[in-house]
């Protein structure tokens, strides 16, 4: 169980949803380092054309509480893949108090940087 959670993307937030923390497999298919991912800088890893409903799936969750779970396109910063996946978090209290959010993503698929080369000339 111990080696399948280690090769997962996970993240943990703070209470207003914050990055602080970021495995290494979310830091390997993001392309973002803890350091420009932290606070709320990680939506920089959100496709362009999915970062508002996104933003405003995440407000809700933190807002309202619902289990927040999405299908959206990540972009590999480094080396611009694009990766379909599905994000899932909770958040985890303590003392009725909300602590921390932790959450992970599932790729559905990708695109390779061949094929983002090929859009952006097209487009």
């Amino acid at each position: 169980i111990n080696f399948y959670l280690d090769h997962q993307p996970k993240y943990e937030c703070d209470s207003n949803g914050n990055l602080i923390k970021a495995n290494y497999k979310w830091r390997e298919i993001t392309g973002m380092s803890e350091n420009d991912a932290l606070a709320k800088q990680w939506i920089k890893s959100v496709h362009p054309e999915d970062r508002n409903k996104v933003n405003e799936a995440w407000e809700n969750f933190l807002e309202k509480q619902y289990p927040f779970e999405i299908t959206h396109r990540i972009v590999n910063t480094d080396n611009l893949e694009i990766y379909t996946v599905v994000s899932r978090a909770i958040q985890k209290a303590h003392d009725n108090d909300i602590d921390t959010i932790v959450g992970t993503f599932e790729i559905i698929s990708t695109k390779p940087h061949e094929e983002i080369t090929r859009l952006r000339k097209t487009a």
